[in-house]
């Protein structure tokens, strides 16, 4: 393995090589995060979400059946047939979630 005309023939050697390479395409930056006293928190950024019957009507009507199912192992035609019942009783349990 080769950077420019420095060989390297160990894992060390390699490991330099990468870190050398990686070092001159990326340049430092001269962002500061903000003091975390100035980010927001749970208790302050989450307590006035709204989850409307409608809203929860636009999105599952919308779904595209033919995507993959999500982590809950949920496929969206489910989602868009049951989307009257659905329409119903999510906005309350999202709510509960929201404000937790």
């Amino acid at each position: 393995m080769y950077l420019d005309l420095t060989p390297a023939s160990t894992e060390l050697e390699k490991a330099e090589l990468f870190n050398t390479f990686f070092h001159s395409v990326f340049s430092s930056t001269t962002f500061v995060l903000p003091p975390v006293a100035d980010l927001p928190t749970i208790s302050n950024s989450l307590n006035n979400i709204e989850f409307s019957e409608q809203d929860i009507l636009e999105v599952l009507t919308s779904l595209d059946p033919s995507k993959a199912q999500g982590p809950d192992d949920i496929g969206p035609m489910l989602l868009k047939l049951l989307h009257r019942p659905l329409q119903l009783t999510l906005p309350p349990i999202l709510a509960m979630y929201a404000t937790t």
